[in-house]
């Protein structure tokens, strides 16, 4: 799944799984929808939060409402956006803890792991804080401090 400009990091990911995966893709209005025109060959569900393409809500309510045709499988969510998107899919998951990998968005100042600029805190109590650059950009988002 992915919220906004978060769909480029989808792209690769979906195109390796190609018909296996199934990509929920959530933008503002139809105009950024156009981005998931590369996503042939997916199962593609888009949702904007105006209601001028495809489901309206947001990405996570779309997720939700189609979450209960996944129990029962072997599910993985993969997913990439906002921190705030990321808060919402983790209460949404909280109860069955599905697996759940997230491409983390931040800005990176010197991109060699010097800097700790980009760091994101994690539950790890050895190590908290985890550099996207480095030790990211893919987290497990149960170990996300967000």
């Amino acid at each position: 799944m992915a919220g906004g400009i978060g769909i480029a990091g989808v792209l690769m990911l979906a195109e390796r799984l190609g018909e296996r995966a199934s990509v929920l893709f959530g933008c503002g209005t139809r105009t950024e929808a156009a981005l998931a025109g590369e996503l042939a060959g997916n199962t593609a569900a888009i949702c904007t939060l105006d209601g001028t393409h495809g489901f309206c809500g947001s990405v996570i309510d779309l997720l939700a409402k189609n979450l209960q045709e996944y129990h029962g499988s072997s599910v993985e969510i993969y997913a990439c956006g906002p921190d705030g998107m990321l808060l919402a899919l983790r209460a949404l998951l909280e109860k069955e803890r599905l697996p759940c990998q997230v491409l983390v968005e931040e800005r990176m100042a010197c991109g060699l792991g010097l800097c700790f600029g980009c760091a994101k805190k994690t539950l790890n109590e050895k190590e908290p804080y985890k550099r996207v650059c480095k030790e990211g950009p893919v987290f497990d988002l149960w170990e996300l401090c967000l």
